[in-house]
């Protein structure tokens, strides 16, 4: 089973809502994928803090008055629904933990989701699978998905050191994932295709706006973003900004 496959799969898996089949091929890939093993581990302890927020303290009368002021400030004369235990739970969470949840049912930017593959780096879930050109083997396996290409885009900024690239997915889009660092501060160069920039469209859009680099912070990772002939490489690392967009005005294609 390919990432991609495994990770349309992980939310049902961690649900156990798989059949036997595909529960023990997604079991099989967590074993062998680290950087889809510290996805999985995420997602587990997000649903962890979720269910205990929902069942952290006792059911008032006073509460739900709360809650129902805050979910339904303009009463209509007659309600489709009764207020249930569901809605109000879900209303503690939205009111107690903000944030979290908002964040949780956003669409995947181009910065997050190049931030959680860069974390998967820092605390090494994933690490290079290869050093130099992409060898025969992994282009075999994933063939025409692999963009080969994408693998040549490099910083070309004094004090970048390159540990090797591997391939993956960002939010279904393959990817090169260049790892290096800059110092002892770990680097992600995460290089694919301009053609699959319509997966991302709040980058789209910063990019159409005339910008020659994009740049912005993600969590605790700066990121810069940029097109480099037919390819968008975006650099993230937990450096200043002007580190970060620096290495990404270095890249060029190595080819």
């Amino acid at each position: 089973m390919k990432c991609a496959e495994a990770r349309k799969l992980l939310q049902l898996y961690l649900d156990s809502e798989l059949d036997s089949k595909n529960s023990f091929e997604v079991a099989e890939h967590l074993e062998l994928c680290a950087e889809c093993a510290g996805l999985f581990e995420a997602e587990e302890k997000f649903a962890g803090r979720l269910g205990k927020f929902l069942r952290h303290g006792s059911r008032t009368a006073s509460l739900w008055r709360q809650i129902e002021s805050q979910v339904e400030p303009a009463r209509s004369p007659a309600r489709l629904f009764p207020f249930s235990w569901f809605a109000a739970a879900a209303a503690i969470v939205l009111l107690f933990a903000g944030g979290l949840v908002w964040t949780k049912a956003q669409p995947f930017d181009l910065a997050k989701a190049a931030g959680e593959c860069h974390n998967a780096y820092v605390h090494r879930l994933a690490a290079p699978e290869f050093t130099g050109a992409v060898p025969r083997e992994i282009e075999k396996e994933f063939g025409s998905e692999l963009d080969v290409a994408a693998f040549t885009y490099h910083p070309a900024a004094a004090g970048f050191s390159s540990r090797g690239s591997r391939f993956c997915h960002i939010t279904n889009v393959p990817c090169a994932l260049i790892m290096g660092d800059v110092g002892k501060v770990p680097v992600s160069v995460i290089v694919f295709e301009k053609a699959k920039l319509a997966q991302f469209p709040q980058a789209r859009e910063r990019l159409a706006s005339g910008d020659s680099v994009v740049c912005g912070r993600s969590g605790r990772y700066h990121f810069a973003l940029r097109v480099v002939d037919s390819h968008v490489v975006c650099v993230v690392a937990e450096a200043p900004q002007s580190v970060v967009e620096d290495l990404a005005k270095s890249v060029t294609d190595g080819a």
